[in-house]
């Protein structure tokens, strides 16, 4: 008699694949960076978007998809008010590694290229409506209760996974920052555990500290203070997957209050630090990336 190996049954909680159909009149005011554990894909459908991953810009065209691992800070901004219509699907990244295989590398293009690079994945239009279908029916599964619909929904991300795999890198479709907030980009990559002001960056810069302001504002769709503050916390994130203390992490993603970091951190994450590191630390299924204290985010 054939014995059942329990070991290979996925845990429901590593299994869970959330998928969202959204459409809304966008607001810039209304879309605020949000960080989670999960990876994502994302399927943009129509809109004027402008989509932001770390320091570069993507100029979005319909049948765009974009990919984030569990590190990568990203938010879209918006070029007008026209409908934005997209399909987001967040996944546990110890899924797809259950499903790869040696011949088969599901998270590849999630994991083998530089942080906030090569996100963009533009594939032939019937492929990227496959991927968009796909999508959908995860998300159909999601809604009914009937026996099976959880594998059925597992079988659906492998093939979609398999479909942006194979799909070319289109990093030269990145948008054009001016040599300003270029440069500011680079000064607070730099810079980052260190205390900086707006000040500090418009002096290094050499130039007049409000028009950066505004200029960094209307290319990033956000000030230089909450950049800097998104990118604070999300190296806090990483500092606390590798098994950082909540102090250690606190002090090494440059908080210097405490208190305020604990209450920052929930508020952009949902969660404590120390349930994000508990989290964390029990998805062992794929690595998360290399954080260096100093500021620098590695491979």
């Amino acid at each position: 008699m054939n014995q059942i190996n329990h070991k290979a049954v996925l845990d429901p909680d590593t299994a869970r694949i959330h998928c969202q159909h959204k459409i809304c009149v966008p607001n810039n005011n209304q879309f605020r960076c949000r960080m989670h554990n999960e990876f994502e894909i994302f399927l943009f459908l129509r809109g004027d978007v402008n989509y932001i991953v770390e320091q570069n810009i993507y100029p979005l065209e319909p049948g765009d998809i974009l990919i984030f691992n569990s590190t990568e800070l990203h938010y879209p901004t918006f070029r007008s008010d026209a409908e934005y219509e997209r399909i987001v699907l967040h996944f546990n990244p110890a899924l797809a590694h259950q499903l790869s295989t040696s011949r088969t590398q599901l998270l590849h293009r999630f994991l083998s290229r530089p942080q906030g690079e090569g996100n963009l994945i533009r594939l032939p239009p019937h492929e990227a409506l496959r991927c968009q279908e796909l999508a959908l029916r995860i998300q159909q599964e999601n809604q009914h209760n009937d026996e099976g619909d959880d594998i059925l929904a597992v079988l659906h991300l492998a093939e979609l996974l398999v479909l942006l795999n194979r799909g070319a890198n289109t990093d030269d479709q990145l948008g054009r920052l001016s040599a300003y907030v270029h440069q500011t980009l680079s000064y607070i990559s730099a810079t980052l555990p260190r205390p900086m002001s707006l000040s500090d960056v418009a002096s290094a810069l050499s130039v007049d500290r409000f028009y950066l302001d505004k200029l960094f504002r209307k290319e990033m769709g956000t000030t230089i203070y909450n950049y800097v503050l998104l990118r604070r916390l999300n190296l806090a994130r990483l500092l606390l997957a590798q098994g950082y203390s909540v102090g250690d992490a606190c002090t090494g993603a440059g908080f210097n209050d405490y208190s305020n970091f604990i209450r920052t951190f929930k508020k952009y994450t949902g969660i404590t630090p120390a349930r994000f590191a508990r989290s964390t630390l029990r998805c062992s299924g794929a690595p998360f990336v290399k954080a260096d204290p100093s500021g620098f985010i590695q491979d």
